[in-house]
């Protein structure tokens, strides 16, 4: 069964800018990810400093796999984490799908 995962990142003052720089750095990486076949990042129109990631995975392990790559720890863990004031990760299953 598939996993989506939402996450919630807001960065810290003054750092807004270099997250967004990064997050193309992240879309490249994600089609070579295991088992991720969607992936969206947002910016809010009113908080600069707030992201919103949306993951697609085509199941529950996939997302492990891909947190175990050298790209997830250099991109995410290392470049973007520190610069968060605050980030919220959650997982959902699928309820219901259009089509």
């Amino acid at each position: 069964m598939s996993v989506s995962i939402v996450a919630h990142w807001k960065a810290r003052s003054g750092n807004a800018g270099t997250v967004a720089g990064i997050l193309p750095d992240i879309a490249r990486a994600s089609p070579a990810e295991p088992g991720c076949p969607a992936w969206t990042a947002g910016r809010s129109e009113r908080e600069k400093n707030e992201f919103v990631l949306l993951e697609e995975y085509a199941d529950h392990a996939a997302p492990a796999a891909r947190q175990a790559t050298a790209r997830y720890r250099e991109l995410i863990l290392e470049q973007v984490v520190p610069l968060l004031a605050d980030r919220k990760v959650a997982r959902y299953r699928p309820a219901a799908r259009r089509g």
